[in-house]
This record gives structure tokens, C-alpha cells and sequence, in this order.
């Protein structure tokens, strides 16, 4: 038998389609023996991924190998990018080998594209022979900045008992105040200092806002007085603040509830001396006891609040 020592030539690299195979192959006989980069011994190799093969075919001490560079136009195809940019603008450059045109969905042509809204982008990339499939799912975001306003003073004795605090943050993916609520608001009705994180894909925003719940418009009343006509503390009258505009009513109720005072309605903060209580009833000076006042006034604002407490009268 006259066998001719194996010869054989893959030729040149070359690149193959996404899902298509070739097949590699040596000079056939079946007195070769064949050796692949893989150990594999067979005459034929099905090649579908991108990769350097080698193939070596021997006959006795006789030797033929021969390598081939084999590349996947563009191997990514159909695998999705899916993520989330912090930057107001995304350059799109797919790295796809041997591309001849482009096509994108908002009808560009170009291999590269500048983006600035979210959405989903996909790109038709060909060689000529090869048609790739890429396809990004972009989500802007940036750090939110939250704000929850100026330091805040709310006053009691107006019926401003809450204070409604919004992060207001949309782009959050998770909120934590201070008082270790995770909602994107809280309701807050005592004095102190609270503050607000937001955290999403792109950073971390915190803000903080002092709080004070207060009488803003407690005028001062006696706890006590004694109508014994000696000029010192014989009555009991309002001491109004400043920011009072007028006093719509005053009035006196024993402790079975029984009214006992009552002075003229809309009156004058100067005009709380003529306005007060001398501790009488009826004409007939009233014994020790605690009874129960009720003011209601006006603020120079427009407010309307009532004042309620006990005075006692001594001897």
C-alpha cells in the first residue's frame, strides 16, 4: 500500500454566523490517526462558537497540523443589557466584530448612539452575510434631592397638633427617617429634629427639618386671686399677649357647671381690666372654691383658639 504522508489546510481564519456550524475536517483515511485541541479523535469537528482549533493527523512517525482562528459575528446576539444609568447621557457602542451597517430602532444608522431617556434600544448590526440582535434596556436615574422645607413652629393652642413630612423623593428605592419608618411619609406631633434618607441605584439624599410644638398664644391667667379689697390681686382678668386682637368671650362656670360669669363679647385687649371677674354672684361674694374659666379669642392673624383652665378664689 502506497499511502502519501497526511496533508491537509483549514485556510484561512474566518467568521461564521450567530447559530450556524461548519465542519472541520482532515485529510480522511482510516489509517490516520487525528488528535483536536480537545483530545477529540475523530476526522471531523462541528465548530459553532467563536475559538482557536487544532488539529493534528499522523501516519507512523509522519506528521500534518494546522490551525484555524474561528470568530461568531457577534456572539452576544439576543442577550439583553439591562441597567440602570446615573449620568444624564449613555453612548451606546456595541463591539461587534466586522459590522458593515447598523440600524436602531430610532432610525439610526450610526455604530454609535448618544441616549438620554430611559426606554429599551435594540440594534439590527450586519456584515453582509450576518445579522446581529442586541438589544439594551436602559433606566435613567439620579440621586434624588430631598427637601422638607423650612424648620417649622406649630402652635397647640390653634389645633395644630400634627405636621404631615413628605420625603418626596421619586426616583427613592427605599426610604429611612429617624424615627425608623421606612414610608415616604410620616406623621410627626412632637418637638424635635427629624430626618429623612432616600437611597437609590445612583446615591444617597438626606435632609433634616426641626419641628416645635408650642402655645403661641397663651395669655397669661392668674391661678389664683382673692376679692378681699385689700388692691392687691382682687380680681381675676386676662392678661392678653401681643398678638391678640380681640377677646371674643370670657366666661366663669362653678364646678357642677353652672355659669356664673360672663363678660361683654368681642372686647378689646385693653380693655381686660373692665372685663374681669371680682369673684361675685348674684350681687353676693362667692366662698373659697376652684371654678373653671373659658377664653376665646381671636389672633390679629384671624386664628380663632380656646383657652381653658381652673382658678381658685381665696379669701
Amino acid at each position: 500500500l502506497n499511502l502519501s504522508p497526511p496533508q491537509f489546510n483549514f485556510g484561512a481564519d474566518t467568521m461564521i454566523c450567530w447559530k450556524d456550524t461548519i465542519l472541520l475536517r482532515g485529510t480522511e483515511s482510516p489509517l490516520y490517526d487525528y488528535l483536536w485541541q480537545d483530545g477529540s479523535r475523530l476526522p471531523t469537528f462541528a465548530v459553532s462558537d467563536s475559538g482557536s482549533y487544532n488539529l493534528t493527523v499522523s501516519f507512523g512517525n509522519c506528521h500534518a497540523s494546522d490551525t484555524i482562528l474561528v470568530k461568531v459575528f457577534n456572539k452576544r446576539q439576543g442577550i439583553r443589557l439591562d441597567t440602570t444609568i446615573c449620568t444624564p447621557m449613555y453612548r451606546l457602542a456595541p463591539k461587534v466584530e466586522g459590522v458593515k451597517s447598523f440600524s436602531w430602532t430610532n432610525g439610526s444608522k450610526d455604530s454609535i448612539i448618544n441616549v438620554s431617556k430611559s426606554g429599551n434600544y435594540q440594534l439590527i448590526a450586519s456584515n453582509g452575510k450576518c445579522f446581529s440582535d442586541l438589544h439594551y434596556i436602559l433606566t435613567f436615574k439620579k440621586r434624588d434631592t430631598i427637601s422638607l422645607g423650612k424648620d417649622t413652629v406649630l402652635c397647640n393652642d390653634l389645633g395644630q397638633n400634627n405636621l404631615f413630612l413628605k420625603a418626596d423623593a421619586p426616583n427613592a428605592d427605599s426610604y429611612l427617617w429617624s424615627t425608623g419608618d421606612k414610608n415616604v411619609a410620616i406623621t410627626v406631633n412632637q418637638t424635635g429634629i427629624y430626618s429623612v434618607r432616600s437611597v437609590n441605584a445612583c446615591g444617597i439624599s438626606e435632609d433634616s427639618i426641626r419641628v416645635i410644638f408650642h402655645n403661641c398664644y397663651q395669655q397669661y391667667l392668674p391661678t389664683a386671686f382673692s376679692p378681699n379689697g385689700d388692691g392687691v390681686n382682687d380680681e381675676f382678668r386676662i392678661y392678653p399677649t401681643s398678638d391678640i386682637a380681640r377677646i371674643r368671650s370670657f366666661r366663669i362656670f362653678d364646678r357642677w357647671g353652672n355659669l356664673i360669669f360672663q363678660s361683654k363679647a368681642n372686647f378689646l385687649p385693653d380693655e381686660a381690666v373692665q372685663n374681669a371677674w371680682n369673684g361675685a354672684f348674684g350681687g353676693r361674694l362667692l366662698s373659697p372654691d376652684v371654678f373653671i374659666y373659658v377664653v376665646e379669642i381671636e389672633t390679629k392673624t384671624g386664628e380663632v383658639l380656646i383657652q381653658k383652665g381652673d382658678v381658685t378664689l381665696l379669701n
